[in-house]
């Protein structure tokens, strides 16, 4: 049972439920929400029956395969763009995939590397620094790289914006400060 409403946080791992924006729509029983690549089946819906900025008080979100099966649009307060977001993330190449065996995985590969990432970093809260950045054009094409925010967990929720890094093809995925893309 909540006891302070206020002050609960609810980080949705579960990728392809249909229930989970219900929790916020209906209840207002948490301040802070985190997604991980946020279904793009909603993204034809009126804002009011699909995941926005208004039904929290925090909201960020982890978007790795947009336009496919994550949503391809910011949502959130704070919107991180893992390799700018789309398919396919570093190691979800299907000749890769193929080579190692994993051809089960070559659909959903970068949909499921959001929850990955965002688990890497429970463990290690400062694993993913982000840049803070309008659009993303690939490495060495946009912004210069600033450390501006950490994706993940625990996110201070005053970081706003959208954000943009650079991880690794296999587990761990981090690249730290100095490994990430500069001019």
């Amino acid at each position: 049972m909540l006891t302070n409403p206020s002050s609960q946080t609810l980080s949705f791992l579960q990728l392809h439920s249909r229930f989970s924006p219900i929790i916020l729509f209906r209840s207002n029983l948490v301040d802070t929400f985190k997604s991980v690549d946020t279904q793009h089946y909603s993204s034809h819906l009126n804002p009011s029956r699909r995941l926005t900025r208004t039904d929290a008080d925090y909201i960020d979100v982890i978007h790795t395969d947009a336009g496919i099966f994550g949503l391809p649009i910011a949502v959130g307060h704070a919107d991180f763009f893992p390799n700018g977001g789309r398919a396919l993330q570093p190691g979800c190449q299907p000749s890769y995939l193929v080579q190692l065996r994993l051809v089960d995985q070559i659909f959903a590969c970068s949909h499921v590397r959001a929850w990955k990432l965002y688990a890497e970093s429970v463990a290690n809260p400062d694993a993913f620094p982000a840049t803070k950045c309008r659009t993303w054009r690939g490495p060495n094409k946009s912004c210069n790289f600033t450390k501006d925010a950490f994706m993940g967990y625990p996110n201070n929720n005053r970081t706003r914006g959208q954000f943009y890094l650079m991880t690794g093809f296999k587990t761990p995925f981090a690249k730290t400060a100095n490994h990430q893309t500069t001019d």
